[in-house]
């Protein structure tokens, strides 16, 4: 496989609420100066899952950019019979877990009842043409698989702000208007994410404590990363 020099498989790794989608922002608009020769792009997911408001509010906005995820059935997720009526859940769950099967994607994993997947063909697209794929993944396994493929062209992020407390994940409930089950799945989620970088730390390349609050913080942080990034891609032009 053709892979260009400057790009490189970026996962970012972490719980709900620590920034991953901040990072996301930043990294590309630090891609678009020209002080770097790095351009990067988020790949989404296939997921299973029923979409989340904020991902519906996207799709209806046609700001797909900013989806991590992309649905298997129709434009988000929800099944409907031939009336249009939504069907029970259980029988939409159905419904797109064969939708994803007949996908056949190369990485598949499965958090909570919901699968997820990716084609290696939308990473190695972007590679080809010299871009850096963002890929948000919270199984460790699937981090470890990208890495053993990859090898020095991934680098795996883990994206730390503090250690979950479940009064903090009500309270962003009720400014995004979230059913208290949500809030709750994720608030666990956010536990499980946490216990994985603790023990597997030796998976990650970098640990991005987004802990200071303050975009230049974080900003800096980001552009000490791509500048590695950058003298690496010097290092390999000069072992050729």
């Amino acid at each position: 496989m053709n892979i260009n020099k400057n790009a490189y498989v970026i996962t970012l790794t972490g719980p709900s609420g620590c920034g991953k989608s901040e990072i996301i922002n930043i990294l590309c608009e630090i891609g678009k100066t020209e002080q770097y020769d790095f351009l990067p792009m988020l790949i989404p997911k296939y997921t299973t899952r029923a979409f989340r408001k904020k991902e519906i509010e996207c799709i209806e906005k046609n700001t797909f950019e900013e989806l991590d995820v992309i649905p298997v059935h129709g434009k988000d997720n929800v099944v409907c019979d031939k009336n249009g009526n939504i069907l029970p859940e259980e029988m939409q769950k159905e419904i797109r877990r064969k939708a994803f099967k007949q996908l056949n994607c190369d990485l598949v994993y499965e958090q909570y009842g919901n699968q997820y997947g990716i084609h290696f063909s939308s990473i190695y697209e972007c590679l080809k043409v010299g871009r850096s794929p963002i890929i948000i993944l919270n199984d460790v396994r699937t981090v470890e698989d990208i890495r053993t493929f990859l090898g020095k062209k991934c680098i795996s992020l883990f994206v730390f702000r503090k250690v979950p407390l479940k009064e903090d994940f009500y309270e962003i409930g009720k400014t995004r208007n979230t059913e208290v089950e949500e809030t709750e799945e994720r608030y666990e989620k956010a536990n499980a994410i946490y216990r994985i970088y603790i023990e597997n730390i030796h998976l990650f390349d970098k640990l991005i404590l987004n802990t200071q609050n303050g975009y230049d913080s974080l900003r800096c942080i980001l552009m000490q990363l791509v500048e590695s990034m950058c003298e690496k891609q010097s290092m390999f032009v000069d072992e050729r």
